[in-house]
């Protein structure tokens, strides 16, 4: 009886195991008459040499693995590639020690440099964003990019290649950077594109073509050739030395253009707009609240539009000049330097006269303005430039300005960056 008991429990204890551990435990099941618990005989009976070609049937435990192997788990797929992302290095290292003249060189407010060089090919542009600092761009006749920035700590200079453009932005870890002064030079090909908010631009040499959008800031370009665009909303546009398709605009401030070569289109609202020494078919500037003054050649065939709304027109018109002129006014007068007819002509009054075989065509308007035609280079016509720039060059790189624009200068910005 107690042997009865005995081999009960172990039966039991098997199946305990078995159900726990599956396939590994059905051998000590068999061995302690497991198979009598599912119908089979057990080792008292006369059919024990039938109960263990009955537990045998089951698959050997060795034949376990061949069964896993059969039933894995297939192969998860490959997760489908990402587009290819434009490669983007960022750059940004703490300032080299100081050096003599370094400090005075430096804008205020800046405490780290970045500085590294980048490999360009033909027919690649520039591209360059940045939300508030002074941007410089020079020339060499290397194919390479010189990027020198001074920045805050806390801000870095990206770079991203793609689309055939080499682009490069400011960014901080706590949201748009600080003020960041860049200094770049550049192949003289290469053409360049630059905006921003709060940008004093200046630009020398650039011969691919060149075009600068900036809100608060003033935009001065040298020696440029290629398509130009030029705009500026709270700035002055100051463009000399130039040749191509030229389009300049400012809303508050005022637009000048000299030595240009090429197609004019000069915009402003509340500046003045003067081109000087232009050599050009087509020249049109408007504005609104400013005058014009144009100094420049009249060529035969070329068209010439100069209005105004609230100010005067001054234009330097030679006598041997061929040119149709029509002229309108309405609250102010009209002055010629030389004989004409009519050589003075009342408020609000329209007329038109010739010049030569009239080939070239000039429309002067000014609604509450007077127009006068003075003889091309004379004193009284670059007298009236001159004196309207001084003031604009006294104001060029005064650090006020920046503190008018919103841009932080002081350095004591960085003071809790040890923190």
């Amino acid at each position: 009886m107690n042997l009865g008991l005995d081999r009960l429990s172990r039966n039991a204890l098997a199946l305990v195991l078995t159900l726990a551990l599956g396939w590994t435990a059905r051998a000590a099941w068999a061995d302690a008459g497991g198979c009598e618990l599912l119908g089979f005989p057990s080792e008292d009976a006369t059919g024990h040499a039938a109960a263990t070609p009955a537990c045998q049937a089951a698959p050997p435990v060795a034949a376990q693995p061949a069964l896993l192997a059969s039933n894995e788990a297939p192969t998860p797929p490959t997760p489908p590639t990402r587009p290819r992302q434009p490669r983007r290095m960022r750059a940004v290292m703490q300032a080299p020690p100081a050096q003599p003249g370094d400090e005075e060189d430096r804008p205020r407010g800046t405490a780290a440099r970045t500085d590294t060089t980048i490999v360009v090919k033909p027919g690649m542009r520039l591209v360059l964003n940045n939300f508030g600092g002074s941007i410089a761009i020079r020339t060499w006749a290397k194919n390479m990019v010189r990027v020198r920035a001074d920045h805050n700590r806390r801000d870095w200079v990206d770079f991203g290649n793609s689309d055939g453009a080499l682009h490069v932005t400011s960014a901080s870890q706590y949201g748009p950077s600080r003020s960041v002064a860049y200094d770049l030079t550049v192949p003289t090909w290469l053409p360049v594109a630059l905006s921003g908010v709060y940008n004093d631009v200046n630009v020398d040499g650039l011969q691919g073509g060149i075009d600068v959008e900036t809100v608060r800031g003033d935009i001065v370009v040298r020696h440029a050739a290629g398509v130009i665009a030029l705009r500026s909303v709270e700035g002055v546009v100051d463009l000399v030395g130039a040749r191509g398709k030229i389009d300049v605009s400012s809303v508050n401030e005022a637009v000048r253009v000299a030595e240009a070569y090429g197609s004019v289109a000069a915009e402003a609202v509340n500046g003045d707009i003067h081109l000087i020494d232009v050599n050009s078919k087509d020249v049109e500037a408007t504005t609104v609240n400013g005058g014009v003054v144009y100094d420049g050649l009249i060529l035969d065939g070329g068209s010439y539009r100069f209005a105004t709304h609230n100010g005067d027109i001054a234009l330097g018109l030679s006598e041997k000049a061929n040119a149709t002129v029509g002229v309108s006014t309405f609250s102010g007068d009209f002055e010629s330097a030389f004989a004409i007819q009519p050589r003075r002509a009342p408020k609000g009054h329209r007329f038109t006269f010739a010049l030569g075989n009239g080939s070239a065509k000039i429309d002067l308007e000014s609604f509450q303005g007077s127009i006068e035609l003075l003889r091309p280079g004379g004193r009284d016509l670059r007298a009236r430039v001159v004196e309207a720039w001084k003031e604009h060059e006294r104001d060029w790189g005064k650090e006020w300005k920046w503190e008018l624009k919103g841009v932080p200068v002081s350095s004591e910005e960085d003071n809790d960056d040890g923190e």
